[in-house]
C-alpha cells in the first residue's frame, strides 16, 4: 500500500511559515520495536513521488524526551525518489522514541492550489 498526501496551501496570512504533521500511530510504532536495531550498520529508508509541479522538503521528524531528531527530502516532479539515512544519525530518537512523523511546510496560494506526493517502501535496512 501507499500513502497519498493531497495538500493545500494555508490559509492563514503574513509570512509566518506553517507546517502539517502527519504522525504514525502508536501501535506501529511500538510493533516496529525500533529498540532491536539499535547497532551501528542499518538505515532508515523511503520512496516518495511526487505529483504535479509544485516540490516540497517532506521532512522525518523523529521525537524523543530531549526534542526532535529530523531528516528530509526534497520531492521532485514526476520521479521516485529515495530518501536514505544511517539510522544511527538519530542517536537521540534511537535511545528513547516516541513519534516517527512526517512533516511539510504549508505553501503559498498563489504557487498553485494542491501539492500531491506518494510515500512507499518505508523500511529500515541493513547497510550494505
Amino acid at each position: 500500500r501507499i500513502l497519498r498526501v493531497e495538500t493545500y496551501p494555508r490559509t492563514t496570512s503574513g509570512t509566518n511559515s506553517t507546517w502539517t504533521q502527519l504522525a504514525f500511530a502508536d501501535q506501529w510504532f511500538q510493533t516496529l520495536d525500533i529498540s532491536r536495531f539499535k547497532d551501528q550498520g542499518y538505515e532508515l529508508k523511503f520512496d516518495v513521488y511526487q505529483e504535479g509541479a509544485f516540490s516540497t522538503l517532506l521532512e522525518l521528524n523523529l521525537y524523543h524526551d530531549y526534542g526532535m531528531d529530523w531528516g528530509g527530502i526534497n520531492t521532485q516532479e514526476g520521479k521516485w525518489i529515495e530518501y536514505s539515512a544511517p539510522l544511527d544519525s538519530f542517536a537521540n530518537w534511537l535511545d528513547n522514541p516516541k513519534q516517527f512523523v512526517f512533516s511539510w511546510l504549508d505553501w503559498n496560494a498563489e504557487l498553485g492550489d494542491v501539492c500531491v506526493f506518494y510515500i512507499d517502501n518505508i523500511r529500515i535496512e541493513k547497510e550494505s
